[in-house]
């Protein structure tokens, strides 16, 4: 997704939302091949995932329909900052000791009130109503929700709430793709099979891949390379809509 956007919109010329219907496809294909990939290895608890994706039925044809009335510029800037949330995150967990999950599991725990509100399913459907939104509204969101609130909020192991996130995903990208075909639009199908073309074979190549290098290395990698297509997308957006009045 973080590829993606810029490549269709810039490269392609594609509308923002027909942009945000093909990333929802691609994400919807790719998560589930990597679903019944690990389906097959091990067994997954899909119980917090359905939990979440449910949420995501509401809000995330919410945010599908939020997401046709945005011009260019505003859902790129709310694509670009939601990226620079995501790299500070994920830059943080390789550099500092206490992680931003570890802070709000802290913070959770000493505050009766959040506690009071946030206990049982109440946390998973919480945030999978925003994670949701954010995938109907801009494609993006999913996992940087999904896998620090299983985290938090359930017993889970790490491993096993990155596989779990998968079916939260799924829903998302799912829930998504109804609220952008409920708007009357269509996917452009010349550009969206490439694209889940691409996708299936850089999932399968990126997970043989992952097994031979270190998790931090690849976190910082990816977190770079995430603040990166932030500051472009911006700056190329600035440029677009008001560098006529730099020049005059």
């Amino acid at each position: 997704s973080v590829i993606a956007m810029p490549s269709l919109i810039y490269g392609l010329h594609i509308k923002f939302d027909d942009a945000v219907g093909i990333i929802l496809l691609g994400v919807f294909v790719t998560t589930l091949l990597g679903f019944i990939t690990q389906a097959r290895q091990r067994h997954i608890p899909v119980k917090p995932g359905l939990i979440m994706s449910c949420a995501s039925l509401v809000t995330a044809p919410f945010g599908a329909l939020v997401c046709q009335s945005l011009t260019r510029f505003t859902g790129l800037m709310l694509f670009s900052i939601t990226l620079c949330i995501i790299s500070r995150i994920m830059w943080k967990r390789t550099v500092v000791k206490t992680t931003p999950l570890e802070a709000l599991k802290t913070a959770w725990r000493a505050s009766p009130l959040l506690q009071k509100c946030l206990i049982g399913v109440r946390p998973l459907i919480f945030f999978g109503a925003i994670g949701g939104f954010l995938m109907g509204l801009i494609g993006i969101g999913g996992g940087i929700i999904v896998v620090p609130t299983l985290l938090t909020f359930t017993n889970m192991k790490f491993n096993d709430a990155k596989v779990a996130s998968l079916v939260a995903i799924i829903g998302f990208s799912f829930s998504g793709l109804i609220g952008h075909f409920s708007q009357g639009n269509g996917i452009p199908l010349e550009y969206a099979l490439p694209f889940i073309c691409a996708c299936i074979i850089g999932f399968f190549s990126g997970n043989k891949l992952a097994r031979h290098l270190p998790e931090k290395g690849l976190t910082k990698v990816f977190s770079v390379m995430t603040g990166i297509v932030a500051a472009g997308v911006i700056i190329t957006e600035i440029i677009a809509s008001y560098g006529h009045h730099f020049v005059g």
